[in-house]
């Protein structure tokens, strides 16, 4: 949904046949008696006002919209129209969406969504205590390649709790539902186009990243960072990320949590020298991208 000004009265009308659009009645001085906003990206967001000239401002609820106003516009940080600062980075047809700390409070599943058209797979970039950055595509194992993964803020559906949820608020990358785990069950996820698997030897459902903004720096309730595979190879092939291609801002990197298994591992960067944070991207594919022409 988009924010409005809360003295904004809200009404659905169309501004022609092939974008549906939300108007806003009654909107306060000094702007003027009403503005229309396009819900659906038809050829990008705009507020059109209705009195006067028929002047045209882009309101970006997404990199996507920034994208598609200007197709040339250069990967960095952006305050939405809601207010939440992101960073879009722009490369080969895929439009890749971190969010700041600040960005998760308030946060819902259905806003996030609008972020992203594939859960086949996210990018995590990780700060490393020498101040370099890399990014790891993490992806579901070759063989549950069928199953999205499950791209949450603030709620853990139908994967196991986080740990430490008095670090929220937090982003949720789910691999596999609890229901489908049992004891013997290939537990695990793909890094950089490398399944990193194990048999559960028990029937703990665990299958998740989690990244919390803890903006009151709590101490966990759970530490520790145990030693695997899944805990340890996740980085393995991934790609470090040089200044000019845009290292990203401290803001963005939270305390990431590693859970997998029944005899899998766990793991809070906040126990690991090595890494000072994680950040989760999603992604929009532009060749995925449906806009209807105007």
């Amino acid at each position: 949904m988009i924010n409005y000004p809360h003295d904004v009265h809200q009404t659905s009308c169309h501004l022609h046949s092939s974008c549906t659009v939300l108007c806003a009645d009654e909107v306060p001085e000094p702007l003027s008696h009403r503005i229309w906003l396009s819900a659906t990206g038809c050829c990008g967001l705009f507020r059109v006002w209705s009195t006067g000239p028929d002047v045209r401002i882009p309101v970006t609820t997404a990199c996507r919209d920034i994208y598609l106003h200007n197709p040339s516009s250069q990967s960095g940080e952006y305050t939405l129209f809601s207010n939440r600062r992101v960073y879009c980075r722009f490369s080969n047809g895929v439009i890749t969406t971190y969010f700041s700390k600040s960005a998760a409070d308030g946060l819902t599943t259905e806003e996030l969504s609008h972020h992203y058209n594939t859960k086949s797979e996210v990018d995590v970039v990780a700060k490393w205590s020498n101040e370099t950055q890399t990014v790891s595509k993490l992806a579901q194992l070759s063989r549950y390649s069928f199953l999205p993964l499950g791209i949450t803020a603030n709620e853990h559906t139908v994967y196991t709790a986080p740990m430490n949820l008095n670090l929220q608020p937090y982003l949720f990358v789910g691999f596999l539902p609890q229901v489908l785990i049992s004891k013997s069950f290939i537990n695990g996820y793909q890094a950089n186009g490398m399944d990193k698997s194990f048999h559960n030897c028990d029937e703990g459902p665990n299958s998740q990243f989690t990244f919390y903004a803890n903006p009151s720096n709590y101490q966990p309730q759970k530490r520790g960072w145990e030693t695997h595979q899944v805990t340890s190879e996740w980085t393995s092939g991934a790609r470090m990320i040089h200044s000019a291609q845009g290292l990203l801002p401290d803001d963005y990197f939270f305390d990431g949590e590693l859970h997998f298994g029944g005899c899998g591992a766990y793991g809070i960067t906040e126990s690991w020298s090595k890494v000072h944070g994680l950040s989760l991207g999603v992604k929009y594919v532009l060749e995925h991208l449906v806009v209807p022409s105007c």
